[in-house]
């Protein structure tokens, strides 16, 4: 029945791989310094024989949003992100991509598959082709048989991989400015750097470690030249791709010659020292073209990638790519290049950012249009929350971001103007609710005359693409004196006293900021006109509205209301040492959610599976593992709590010569999380 099963879907995509998007467009519009690139010896080189090195960035997001039901992109991918990209000097972008949602196999939607999918790839690569970058097309996600492809898997499945080849071969075969990369990072025979392995990885078929038939590189390469494609292709090694030892013995033949050595490095990989690099993998940077397709660390330092970049620029025939120009706002679990999709780098980005322009000193890129933030990237609603008062104004605002990424340093200013005697120093501004839980008041600052404001500050915390803060500030005189009169303040302009809305209405008169440039809204000595919005906005998903707050008429002063609300990251999105976010992505294994672990000393029970290495767990639950091998070490990230025989392991990497000892001869790994991009892997 199972065998029956894989046929019946390697028929069905391999139907589905001749369904190609016509990409004509493509090279035409293509800079010639990446046009005609093929392999030289081991350099790769340009229709003029000039040497190409590839310097640039991995964009995630092709190889999860599509599963999850969220789109195809993470952020932006227009010419203005691209933009922000040349600005760092690079070349080239690795996208990673899902074979599932390419093929549109296995029930993901038809809005985020196939043919709209295969558009948007196209559209992509042809926007970065026309600005001078050359594009990697990286197989990331695939999985056998029925299966959703929601993760990472241990090598190309004979179901579906060859189909897909076939149908990205026949859709790029025309544009030599993209490269492909078979598949991210193989692992088979349990993730041993073995001569099972190497076999494996060039032969396919039955593996060691893999429950399903593989299809091996030397398969996948004659599956993309058959197509006539003579683009150039990456294959990566063992061990995650880090393991490089036999990879010019298992070579595939390859009929055009174009085929390049893929290698992933991170601080947490085996080779990470110049004793492996010069020993491992410089024979194969000398015999063929070498890219280095992911680079990062986890600690948002760059003190890892430093030496190595420059360890790879003294062979300057080899190309690099860091891992990721994505905004998820978890610098070293990411590893994240950067803070938001404006460019604005992490440290461990500005590492990468500053050797980029050692490297590459003289070279330009387009300016970027003069105005980068301005009206129409947020928007302010004004609602009547408590009401005003002689003594008070307690109304509520929602800010909502409406761009295409996200964005931070976000402020919001309230204008007021004193009222008789009374002088701007007397006012001040409580914050009795913040959905944001990060929201900090500052003023009264003089803007001029009379009239005076205070700002809501966000800092550098990420209003993600259509979310939306929520805030209750009280305006008061901090006697609370019963002279206030809000009729003549700038933020009620055009509601008289106690008449604002009673649902969130557009306002003009309650400006907002990014990175200190006005984004909505007047000032009230001018400013730029608000946008006309036809859609109304509803805050974002998950949050409430929050409690009346009881206005008395006479009182003293109140402590702020506590935020009850729990926030989750914008961005969100978590990743394994692979470095794929897996936000919405649920366990395969079946778990109740109302288990309760008991944690004695040392042990958990009850024990809800037995795991051995390499074994990965994303999202929610709760768990408890026994297990005789994890590998070579732990790593954890956004996890409730981690233990290992009662350890407290918690978001840490740990090798495993320092984990306590055995309980006879297990160890019992206890796992609670209660946000969807935790992780936990052991490898």
């Amino acid at each position: 029945m199972m065998r029956r099963i894989v046929t019946t879907f390697v028929m069905l995509s391999l139907a589905l791989g001749f369904l190609t998007v016509n990409n004509k467009s493509a090279l035409a519009a293509t800079p010639a310094s990446i046009q005609g690139l093929h392999v030289s010896g081991n350099k790769i080189v340009n229709t003029a024989g000039q040497t190409v090195r590839l310097l640039g960035v991995n964009r995630s997001g092709g190889e999860f949003m599509c599963v999850q039901g969220r789109g195809i992109w993470d952020g932006p991918a227009d010419a203005t992100s691209i933009q922000y990209m040349l600005k760092w000097k690079i070349n080239a972008v690795r996208i990673p991509l899902n074979e599932d949602c390419w093929l549109a196999i296995n029930g993901v939607a038809a809005s985020m598959s196939g043919a709209a999918y295969q558009q948007a790839v196209v559209d992509y690569v042809n926007l970065l082709n026309s600005m001078g970058v050359v594009a990697i097309l990286d197989l990331h996600w695939g999985a056998p048989g029925t299966t959703l492809a929601t993760a990472q898997t241990p090598m190309p499945d004979a179901d579906h991989t060859p189909a897909f080849w076939t149908s990205v071969a026949n859709t790029f075969k025309g544009n030599s400015s993209v490269i492909f990369d078979l598949f991210n990072e193989p692992y088979p025979d349990s993730n041993s750097d073995s001569t099972a392995g190497w076999t494996c990885w060039r032969d396919g078929g039955t593996c060691a470690g893999v429950t399903y038939q593989v299809a091996g590189f030397q398969s996948l390469v004659t599956t993309v030249r058959n197509t006539g494609a003579t683009n150039i292709i990456m294959i990566g090694g063992l061990e995650y791709s880090n393991a490089m030892s036999q990879w010019l013995t298992y070579k595939p033949t390859d009929p055009t010659g174009n085929l390049a050595a893929s290698w992933h490095s991170y601080n947490f990989n085996v080779c990470v020292t110049t004793t492996c690099w010069n020993s491992i993998l410089l024979p194969v940077i000398q015999s063929v073209p070498f890219i280095a397709g992911e680079i990062g660390e986890n600690d948002c330092a760059h003190t890892y990638i430093d030496p190595l970049m420059t360890w790879l620029d003294t062979n300057n025939t080899t190309s690099y790519l860091a891992w990721t120009w994505d905004a998820w706002g978890i610098c070293a679990a990411g590893p994240n290049l950067i803070n938001d999709y404006l460019g604005n780098p992490t440290a461990f980005g500005q590492g990468f950012k500053d050797h980029l322009n050692s490297v590459l000193p003289g070279a330009t890129v387009t300016p970027l249009p003069t105005t980068t933030i301005g009206p129409g990237v947020l928007k302010v609603e004004i609602l009547n929350g408590n009401g005003d008062s002689a003594q008070q104004s307690a109304f509520r605002y929602q800010v909502t971001n409406t761009s295409g990424w996200p964005v931070s340093n976000v402020s919001v200013r309230i204008y007021f103007t004193p009222d008789g005697a009374d002088t701007g120093a007397m006012y001040t501004m409580e914050n009795q609710y913040d959905s944001s839980g990060v929201a900090t008041v500052s003023g009264p600052t003089l803007a001029s005359g009379n009239t005076y404001y205070f700002s809501v500050n966000y800092g550098t915390a990420e209003l993600g693409s259509n979310a939306t803060w929520i805030f209750q500030p009280s305006l008061h005189l901090t006697s609370w004196a019963s002279t206030l009169n809000v009729s003549n303040d700038w933020f009620h302009t055009g509601y008289a006293a106690g008449a604002l809305p009673a649902s969130y209405t557009a306002t003009n008169y309650i400006p907002a900021y990014v990175n200190g440039a006005l984004a909505w809204g007047l000032e009230p000595n001018g400013g730029t006109a608000v946008p006309t919005f036809t859609v109304t906005k509803t805050p974002t998903a998950g949050l409430t509205t929050p409690p009346a707050i009881t206005n008395t008429p006479t009182r003293t002063p109140t402590v702020g209301i506590t935020n009850t609300l729990t926030r989750t990251p914008t961005a969100g999105p978590s990743n394994t040492p692979t470095r794929t976010p897996t936000v919405g992505i649920t366990s395969t294994r079946t778990v109740t959610p109302t288990i309760t672990l008991t944690v004695g000393t040392g042990t958990c029970s009850p024990v809800t599976a037995t795991i051995t290495a390499p074994f990965t767990q994303d999202g929610v639950g709760t768990f408890c593992w026994q297990s005789s091998n994890l590998g070579a070490y732990i790593n954890s990230w956004n996890l409730t709590s981690l233990t290992v025989n009662g350890v407290n392991e918690t978001n840490l990497y740990v090798a495993v010569g320092s984990l306590p000892a055995k309980i006879s001869g297990y160890w019992y790994v206890s796992y609670n999380s209660t946000v969807s991009y935790s992780h936990f892997e052991t490898k």
